[in-house]
Parts: structure tokens; sequence; C-alpha cells
């Protein structure tokens, strides 16, 4: 009987402002866990902190032996990570917040009522970590290229829990999220090259609800001090960061991947958020406009940037 690929758990994670500020850059973590080894990774994770409390990043100064269990539990377990360093200048980037100012505007303009999932900040929340849930499964795929169930008459269905820490609030805001990724399941390339079909389950929680989000927390949040703070000599953060490091230094580069890029992003505008907001025609109408003014490309569809185009 032809084997089937296992069923995944996702865990992500960001450090760092999502603002129109473009000094600090936005680095996304994730990591991928067999589902059926969450509930043994979580006792671990709470046998390795005795039980907590178990500090974010931002405070894992105060309990750098904490810090470095946490560190040394991903590398023994050669977990799956991934980290995405977005730099915010570019064009792209500042184009996005004043897209998405506008529609967020035209929109509370035409309901009279408040549109939260629509402004700049969340959608790009929303956003990258779409794209980074992409990533985590493109290189979590490869890294286990061999357990592909390429031998099936049919293509696998692959459940896939992704759960993001994330201070995202209000119902109109998860359900947004959540049809956002419930499209992310149309992933041709996957299916092509892996013979399987990902069906995403997505959900924003808490450490305090989901306690395995402490990994891609301190695996963004070493990352982005590293890059922040990595420099300076006299910083608190420093013991924490080479402690740390000699840590990471022991995670394969067949398991741990870190990128660098700048934000290249168009707004995000997929009809199934905006058409009760702007219907077809006014949507295309405020394009042009935009289009007009300067603020979107010439060429730039909406819907073009779908955060599953790449995978």
């Amino acid at each position: 009987m032809p084997h089937e690929f296992p069923e995944l758990s996702f865990f992500l994670d960001a450090s760092g402002r999502f603002s129109a500020d473009k000094d600090l850059p936005i680095v996304i973590g994730g990591v991928a866990v067999a589902t059926s080894k969450v509930d043994s990774l979580r006792e671990s994770l709470l046998a390795v902190t005795k039980g907590g409390p178990i500090f974010k990043w931002s405070s894992a100064e105060n309990d750098v032996d904490s810090a470095k269990a946490i560190f040394r539990l991903m590398v023994k377990r050669q977990i799956t990570g991934v980290v995405t360093i977005v730099r915010k200048g570019s064009t792209e980037w500042d184009r996005y917040w004043e897209t998405g100012q506008k529609l967020y505007e035209k929109g509370v303009t035409k309901l009279q009522e408040a549109l939260p999932y629509a402004k700049p900040a969340t959608s790009l929340k929303f956003h990258l970590y779409g794209i980074a849930i992409g990533q985590l499964l493109g290189f979590h795929l490869f890294r286990n290229k061999h357990l592909l169930p390429k031998d099936r008459p049919q293509p696998q269905g692959l459940a896939i829990t992704a759960i993001c820490d994330s201070d995202i609030q209000g119902e109109s805001n998860i359900q947004v999220f959540k049809r956002i990724f419930r499209e992310l399941g149309e992933l041709a390339n996957t299916q092509a090259i892996t013979n399987m079909i990902p069906k995403f389950d997505v959900r924003l929680m808490t450490e305090q609800q989901e306690p395995l989000l402490v990994l891609p927390d301190y695996l963004a949040g070493y990352v982005y001090s590293v890059d922040v703070y990595g420099r300076e000599k006299d910083s608190a953060r420093r013991l924490l960061i080479e402690e740390a490091q000699k840590l990471v230094d022991r995670w394969p580069n067949t398991a741990l991947k870190i990128t660098d890029e700048t934000f290249k992003e168009n707004y995000l505008v997929e009809p199934h958020v905006f058409d009760r907001v702007l219907p077809k025609g006014e949507r295309e109408q405020l394009i042009e406009e935009l289009k007009a003014q300067g603020v979107l490309p010439s060429d730039w569809k909406a819907g073009q940037d779908d955060p599953g185009r790449r995978f």
C-alpha cells in the first residue's frame, strides 16, 4: 500500500514592528513538526524549561539557561526552521502602505463601519504570514522529499495546522485571515511536484494557549537581535545572543533556512475580502485611479500577488 506523508503542524511568530517605519526589519520565524509529535515536543519543552514561566525572547536575558535549553531542544531534534528577514527600504514598501490606507479609508466611508482587517498593518501581517507558511511548506517538503508519496495513483491530501502567534483580535479579522488561507490549498506547483494537496487549518493563538509558539518566537527574535543589536558590544542581549549563536551554529543547514530579502509585494487586494466593501466596478475604478496617481504600477492587477503563487 502506498505510504502517506505525515500530517504537519506549523508554528509561526514575528519580531519587529508591523508599521510604516522603515528603520528596522520585520523577521518572520516558523517551525514545522509532524503533528503526531506535537504533544511529545510540548512535553519536552515544558520539561527543559522546568514548567515555566517561559519568557518571550524579548525578555529572555532574564533566564539565559532556559533560552539555551529551548534552542538546544530545537537543534537536538533538528526541527525544520525557516526565518525570513524582510527589509523595508523599497518603493514597494511605501506603495503598500499608501495603497492600503487609501483602500481602508474608501471602505470605511462607503460602509460607515470599522474595517480592522483592511488596515495596512493588519493586512501586512496576513500577507507576510501567508508567504512564510508557503516558504516553510516548500522547505520542509524539499527536506523530506524521500517521503513524498509519488507512487500513489491519486494525490494525497496533506492536513496542515498552521498556528500563528498574533495580537490580531476581533471576529471579522480572524474570519478574513482564515478565508485567505483556505485558498492556499490550491497550490498547483506543490501538487505537481509532490503528488499532495495541502489543506490548511490556520489558527491565531498566544503562547499561553500554545507553548510551542515560543519556538518560532525565539528563532525570529534571535535572528532579529543579531541583525539589530548584534554589533553593539554593550548590548544587554549580548550574552544571550552569544549563547544562542553557539547552538544555532550546530543546526544543520538542511534543517534551518534563513533568507534576507527586500519587501517587493503589492497590496493584497483579494476579491473575497473587498467585494462587500467595493463592488467590482468601483474596485476596478479605484485601482485605475491609483495607477494614474502612481500609487500602483500601470500593469498591476488585483489579486496578482497571491501569497501561494510561488509554491
